[in-house]
């Protein structure tokens, strides 16, 4: 990492930066400007055994082992692609952590991974979000998710960011979440902040910029399109629609 960026993102996930605000990235380079992606749910997984639905989660990844190292080499590429610099932060994906009084792991169906955060998975995770948010690089802009699609690390990172951070803040829509009918709208609708967005035009290169980077993350692809032509196929349906992306920031009004 460089001691100050013009923007960073903080990405939940090893895909999040890409998926939901690539061409916003690809433009910011395209113009010089310095870009950080920080994921924060990138550790290696516990040395203990796997839930059920961990597996059937990287069955369905076709990752059978070094699995978080080869998603990680996923987004190195990714970030090449936009031109953005990268940090790997070393807490586990949501669907590795298990409290450590019972065992049990906290996320172990798609209710669950999509619903509440656990309480004790909040206890055990939020010092180490808090510390990573206070020592990031001096920037002029901060992305974060607006939790659309309510994925419990998102809903962490965004938790944490707002009880720590005393910044201006840009909330990024989550896709492919937001791509659901009224996704977006029914967070904002229901958010404590009263929000207002800004919409950042793409042109024809940044959107297959954005679809090169997502296209690198090979493990993913399936969990959230056919193959690699439906990822332009589906970017540029949700570009059409909402202009570009759209950014969220505090309303002054």
């Amino acid at each position: 990492m460089k001691s100050i960026y013009d923007i960073i993102v903080l990405s939940p996930h090893l895909d999040d930066a890409a998926l939901s605000c690539g061409g916003y990235l690809s433009l910011s380079t395209q113009n010089g400007k310095q870009v950080l992606i920080v994921t924060l749910m990138a550790g290696d997984p516990p040395k203990v055994a796997f839930s059920e639905f961990a597996s059937q989660m990287h069955d369905r990844w076709e990752l059978a082992a070094q699995i978080v190292e080869q998603r990680r080499n996923e987004d190195k590429q990714a970030s090449h692609v936009l031109g953005a610099d990268f940090h790997h932060e070393n807490i586990p994906d949501a669907i590795y952590r298990f409290d450590p009084h019972t065992g049990e792991h906290f996320y172990t169906s798609d209710e669950l991974l999509f619903g509440t955060i656990n309480s004790v998975d909040y206890e055990t995770t939020k010092e180490s979000l808090y510390s990573i948010i206070q020592n990031l690089p001096k920037h002029d802009q901060l992305l974060v998710p607006l939790t659309v699609g309510n994925h419990v690390d998102h809903q962490l990172v965004r938790t944490a960011i707002e009880a720590t951070y005393s910044g201006n803040i840009t909330y990024y829509e989550d896709y492919p979440y937001a791509r659901e009918e009224n996704a977006v709208d029914t967070v904002i609708a229901n958010d404590r902040l009263t929000l207002e967005y800004q919409t950042i035009s793409l042109t024809e290169q940044q959107l297959k910029s954005k679809g090169e980077s997502i296209a690198q993350f090979k493990s993913q692809i399936s969990s959230f399109f056919n193959d690699r032509s439906d990822i332009d196929k589906q970017i540029k349906a949700y570009a059409s629609r909402v202009g570009g992306e759209r950014f969220w920031n505090l309303s002054h009004e």
